[in-house]
């Protein structure tokens, strides 16, 4: 999940991941801000951490993964912001074996629902309007049918350009990380670090990242 801390700063935090109960009920935990990370649940001193097995279980090593889009934002013309997003997925399958392809529709299992949403959304992580939490996600250990959904917050204002506060397409990446069963990393280059200096990237991901995803699958 990212939060906006303040225009003059540019700068986001990371302060909650949504985390799986032995019962699979999605709860939200909170990072605090100038405290260090629990080890039981964010990264170790610079370097990734997985959350769970992913998607395939134990030792499979590969991922066959559906998406399905709810809806997009009205502040980007056409479908431009889907777009983004599937670079995004594209990006990840580039140094793993995950494969992406469109569900029929909402609710499928081991599928990524994708959507902008305002308020209270009907997951329990209500969002809190302009500034503050931009998107979030969940983790594939989370119950069906709420695993891996990606959620962002429409009461931003999203944009593709390359040097924005509010970059769909880095900020999805970022999501589909933990979509994909990646934690947060203790190395500030990462695209898992829980900052964010606004911007995007291009098409290769940080070392640190590589050596997540790669782990996972």
């Amino acid at each position: 999940m990212l939060q906006f801390i303040g225009p003059q700063t540019r700068v986001y935090l990371i302060v909650m991941l949504v985390l799986a109960t032995s019962a699979g009920a999605a709860l939200a935990k909170d990072q605090i801000l100038g405290q260090p990370f629990d080890a039981t649940d964010g990264p170790t001193a610079g370097g990734f951490t997985l959350y769970g097995s992913g998607w395939d279980g134990p030792g499979l090593g590969s991922a066959a993964v559906k998406y399905y889009f709810v809806n997009g934002t009205p502040d980007i013309a056409g479908t431009a912001e889907k777009t983004e997003i599937l670079r995004a997925m594209d990006l990840w399958s580039k140094y793993a074996d995950i494969t992406w392809s469109p569900a029929a529709g909402a609710g499928e299992n081991t599928s990524v629902d994708i959507g902008w949403y305002t308020g209270a959304h009907g997951d329990g992580h209500a969002f809190d309007g302009p500034g503050g939490v931009l998107a979030h996600a969940f983790y594939p250990t989370n119950s069906e049918t709420i695993a891996g959904d990606m959620h962002f917050d429409e009461d931003e204002t999203w944009t593709t350009g390359y040097l924005a506060d509010r970059n769909v397409f880095y900020i999805a990446v970022h999501e589909l990380g933990h979509s994909v069963g990646i934690d947060h990393s203790g190395d500030d280059k990462a695209v898992m670090a829980p900052v964010y200096y606004g911007g995007t990237i291009g098409d290769a991901l940080p070392p640190d990242d590589i050596s997540a995803i790669r782990a996972l699958y």
